[in-house]
């Protein structure tokens, strides 16, 4: 027969698989028999690894598996679609309020082994590490050992364990934010879902949405307001900041105060001084979504004038 030849990425694809399929085979959590797992397409065993824990082995299939892929099925990226996923559905909610993985199962049985464990996230956050240089290359900046924990007792495993949570959201969110697109605003929707809207966003993220960083505003920047650009110097990647993106976020969410202070916060951030040397036939180009603005306006109209449900439909 023909001689299969394969790739690096082929390579590195099956072993990402195979230890993989050793942690499911291992866990006693795992819900699905050996035979099901190794037959489960790739999004399922992702989605199944992480709703065990296996942030890490769930993020590096997701990798491998678009590595393999040509071009984008759908004009969706795989890996761009995983790792949403993963944050929305299972880290975020993990980092809010660390829910017992077994809650999650469909026979309602509970189980005093939460997910995930403290071990899984800190394997998780060292394997995030091992990788943080790509985030040079991605141009974000980032101080991810300050995340923020919203649980009063620092003592309990609870309480450890959802600051962990925290920080990794944090690592995976600021590491990937320009090359994944669209993802600081989708982890911040999730975190106003988890919370029924009722909590604010952590600093790192409103400043990651609004200013591509996690440290705020930036005078070195060559942004223009609410306009997006590309990282200089990375091949096929978009500034992280996407701050009317994030206005929308707020207002479906009935934030027209948060929203308003997006507005304020991106127009009084410019340097116009600076102004004057930024060309727009070298891509420099301040932009201002005055729809969107007048939409916010009226809104706020309309609630100061009326009793009305101030969440708002925006098209994405």
């Amino acid at each position: 027969g023909a001689i299969q030849v394969l790739t690096e990425d082929h390579v590195q694809w099956l072993a990402s698989h195979a230890i993989a399929l050793q942690r499911l085979n291992m866990d006693d959590l795992s819900p699905d028999s050996i035979a099901t797992i190794l037959k489960a397409s790739s999004l399922e065993l992702i989605d199944v690894l992480a709703r065990l824990g296996y942030y890490d082995q769930a993020i590096a299939i997701a990798l491998e598996r678009s590595a393999l892929s040509e071009g984008r099925p759908g004009g969706i990226d795989l890996f761009d679609d995983a790792l949403k996923h993963i944050l929305r559905k299972y880290l975020v909610p993990a980092a809010i309020h660390t829910c017992s993985n077994s809650e999650s199962f469909d026979d309602g049985e509970k189980d005093s082994s939460p997910r995930p464990t403290i071990s899984q996230i800190r394997q998780s956050s060292h394997t995030c590490i091992r990788s943080m240089h790509n985030s040079l290359q991605y141009g974000v900046s980032s101080n991810s050992t300050n995340s923020m924990c919203w649980q009063e007792n620092r003592h309990s495993d609870i309480s450890v364990r959802t600051s962990m949570a925290m920080e990794l959201v944090q690592q995976y969110t600021t590491i990937y934010a320009n090359s994944c697109h669209g993802l600081s605003n989708s982890v911040a929707r999730a975190f106003l879902i988890s919370t029924g809207g009722e909590l604010d966003l952590p600093i790192w993220l409103k400043n990651l949405c609004m200013f591509g960083n996690t440290e705020g505003v930036d005078s070195s920047s060559t942004g223009g307001l609410f306009a997006q650009h590309r990282v200089s110097g990375v091949e096929n990647s978009r500034n992280a900041a996407d701050p009317a993106g994030l206005i929308r976020v707020f207002m479906e969410f009935g934030r027209l105060e948060d929203a308003c202070d997006i507005v304020i916060d991106v127009l009084s951030s410019k340097n116009y001084e600076a102004s004057s040397n930024r060309l727009p036939e070298k891509g420099n180009i301040d932009y201002v979504p005055y729809d969107l603005i007048d939409t916010l306006w009226n809104t706020i109209e309309a609630v100061a004038s009326s009793d009305v449900d101030t969440s708002v439909d925006i098209a994405m």
